[in-house]
């Protein structure tokens, strides 16, 4: 099969995630079979649920048969549903290719193609669900250069509003929003920028790069910056006051310096952060690894070096 379990896992939560309050999280210890599943839907208890068999594709249709039962028993939740008769789908293999089927023969797709194949929505549906089903299309389409978008109903049917940076591929973004009208707004492109900060009364001095033409989470992450492995698959690390160590994502421009010199260097290349300084992170974390052991990471929209 072209994906590994823990891809096929990816599928199966995404596609019981679409209609179902609260979130569900999980976690697992090891990528290979058998894969043990810690799930917990937001606040409640955890569930111990296993993936294992010879062949991948009945492991995953038994798991998914699997967590479809336990959230009927905890939440009373059937899901994912036919979006005609509103009843859980079934698991089912076309092919040989685990997927979804509607007892009644409305719909059947492969797990993980959930999402397309209730697509486009209907008129009862939320905003905020049908920009997240547009989110989830973009995403899986690899569509980039997208600052933002937003669903309304207006007329009777569905307009996105999108907003694009210049390097996107408009084309493309409305082919994955049909049949849905996509309405275009040009913003500028993101790109990093050095300033300086001197002390005041309530702050240090210090100097940042920061990006510009992309909207920032507001979540700060502060500690003593830390030269990244090639492993770490992220640009630096910050060190906190407890020992806790977090991965960093840093924006476009900038470059990692040579492994005896600056960590950090700006867009023309000179020395900006080096290892063992006090830094702050602006921006947000982003979503943690279902893998126990890889930990969190946080995607960083500017970063402060105090003098």
């Amino acid at each position: 099969m072209a994906r590994d379990p823990v891809d096929w896992l990816e599928a199966v939560f995404d596609d019981l995630g679409v209609r179902l309050k609260p979130a569900l999280l999980w976690k697992i210890k090891s990528t290979d079979l058998p894969i043990t599943v810690e799930v917990k839907a937001g606040e409640g208890p955890i569930t111990t649920l296993l993936v294992n068999g010879e062949d991948l594709g009945d492991a995953v249709m038994r798991f998914a048969g699997d967590l479809q039962a336990w959230l009927v028993a905890a939440l009373g939740a059937e899901v994912p549903p036919c979006p005609t008769h509103r009843g859980a789908l079934s698991t089912s293999r076309t092919d040989g290719v685990p997927g979804w089927r509607c007892p009644e023969g409305d719909l059947n797709c492969v797990i993980g193609d959930y999402r397309d194949a209730i697509w486009p929505p209907g008129l009862e549906e939320r905003p905020g669900d049908v920009a997240a089903m547009l989110g989830s299309r973009f995403r899986r389409r690899g569509l980039r250069e997208l600052s933002g978008w937003s669903a309304e109903l207006r007329d009777g049917g569905w307009i996105a509003e999108i907003a694009v940076r210049p390097d996107a591929d408009e084309a493309a973004i409305r082919a994955a929003a049909a049949p849905i009208a996509a309405k275009f707004t040009q913003v500028g492109p993101v790109r990093t920028e050095r300033y300086e900060s001197p002390a005041n009364g309530s702050e240090r001095a210090f100097r940042a790069l920061t990006l510009r033409g992309q909207m920032m989470h507001l979540a700060a992450l502060q500690g003593t910056l830390r030269r990244a492995s090639i492993g770490d698959n992220c640009d630096f690390l910050v060190e906190g006051s407890a020992g806790r160590i977090v991965r960093v994502c840093l924006g476009p421009d900038h470059r990692n310096g040579p492994a005896s010199g600056a960590v950090i260097l700006d867009a023309v290349g000179q020395p900006f952060a080096r290892a063992g300084e006090s830094v702050l992170c602006v921006g947000g974390f982003l979503p943690e690894s279902h893998i126990e052991g890889e930990g969190v990471a946080f995607s960083a929209g500017e970063l402060r070096v105090f003098e």
